[in-house]
């Protein structure tokens, strides 16, 4: 539902009350302190999408009149049928009202002012909110991650958008290490170092169709098909002069450890062997 800015306003102003009302009463009655941490925090959820929803109601729709010229300097129209389109936040999902511009209903929009304004993303989820799930992803499962979510904000992203979310998120890596500065040389140290190591990486096959196949494997054949994960990283370093007994004598080496330079400017790369354009692309070429 599409709500006003003075309609989002008192919302917020309604949930802040009831807020401090909850914390007064809450007092009153005893209840323990992380009863009462996890309502504000549920409250709080509330409370940031009538505030974000107000701030997108403050911005109207985009409307720049019956033309505009497109970023060729090609002139495209209003089209008669204002647009909706969802936003996935933090606080919960929004619907964004907009005016969008083109030849006619059904062709390509060519252009969507409101959209430029707020920053949106290609997709339905936020900014923030792929950002706090790739993290949750690094380090669990795409399901585990929507579980993680769902206990957190309440949202419920199901493991396949987690995992089209991340292959999106992927496209964008190139890019951002190609347009990384190079570090300055004053902070770098003489020393170059180049490491790299790789996995191989079982692979699920699709299921087949039909009875299962059961052969003899020959020599050298696997049993789990894999492919090879390669991480590699490149950084600089200042010498770490030692004596011999400060690498024999364990006593010594772990008093000294402390004294081991820094890498400077590390920046650690993983590549997979994998399908593109109908060729295999090895991760080791890639890598190096």
């Amino acid at each position: 539902m599409i709500i006003t800015p003075e309609q989002a306003s008192l919302k917020a102003q309604q949930q802040f009350d009831a807020l401090r009302d909850y914390v007064g009463r809450a007092a009153r009655d005893g209840q323990r302190i992380d009863t009462v941490e996890r309502e504000l925090f549920r409250q709080l959820l509330g409370l940031g999408h009538s505030l974000l929803s107000a701030f997108v109601a403050q911005q109207g729709d985009g409307d720049l009149g019956p033309q505009a010229e497109t970023a060729d300097g090609h002139v495209a129209r209003r089209l008669p049928e204002r647009h909706d389109r969802r936003y996935v936040s933090v606080f919960g999902a929004l619907t964004i009202a907009r005016a969008v511009y083109g030849s006619r209903e059904g062709q390509r929009i060519e252009r969507v002012p409101l959209d430029e304004r707020l920053g949106l993303p290609e997709g339905d989820f936020s900014y923030l909110l792929e950002d706090w799930a790739q993290r949750l992803c690094l380090n669990g499962s795409f399901a585990e991650a929507g579980r993680s979510l769902e206990m957190l904000l309440g949202l419920k992203p199901g493991a396949r958008t987690l995992e089209h979310m991340s292959r999106a998120v992927a496209g964008y890596a190139p890019a951002f290490q190609d347009a990384l500065p190079s570090p300055p040389p004053e902070e770098e140290g003489p020393l170059l170092v180049v490491t790299a190591d790789g996995k191989g990486v079982p692979m699920r096959r699709p299921p087949q169709e039909g009875p299962k196949p059961h052969h003899r494997r020959t020599k050298g054949e696997k049993a789990n098909k894999k492919q090879m994960a390669c991480v590699g990283a490149v950084y600089t370093i200042e010498p770490f002069v030692r004596k011999v007994d400060d690498i024999l004598d364990e006593v010594l080496r772990d008093e000294r450890a402390g004294d081991r330079p820094e890498p400077q400017h590390k920046h650690v790369w993983a590549e997979m062997t994998r399908q593109v354009g109908g060729e295999t692309v090895h991760a080791k070429e890639a890598l190096f």
